[in-house]
């Protein structure tokens, strides 16, 4: 359920333990909730009860192999152990 204004939308959100990635596609997102197109990303707000370790976006989907190290969400395993 989205529960949109004109400036912002909201929706709930839960995550359990042992996550490591979320994947936000924008485009459905704002047609589910505004029935428009999506046109740019003024602003991203992570509340302070939250961790987050990265928030980057992209034009879509890339396999974690395709990312840079620093940005990879699974990461390789130690020299030793390959």
């Amino acid at each position: 359920t989205y529960y949109p204004t004109t400036q912002r939308t909201t929706r709930p959100l839960v995550m359990n333990t042992g996550w490591q990635f979320l994947d936000l596609d924008l485009e459905d997102l704002v047609f589910a909730a505004y029935g428009t197109a999506y046109l740019k990303t003024v602003q991203v707000r992570v509340s302070g009860g939250c961790r987050v370790g990265k928030v980057y976006l992209a034009d879509r989907v890339y396999a974690d192999a395709e990312l840079p190290v620093h940005l990879r969400t699974l990461k390789p395993p130690p020299i030793g152990l390959r």
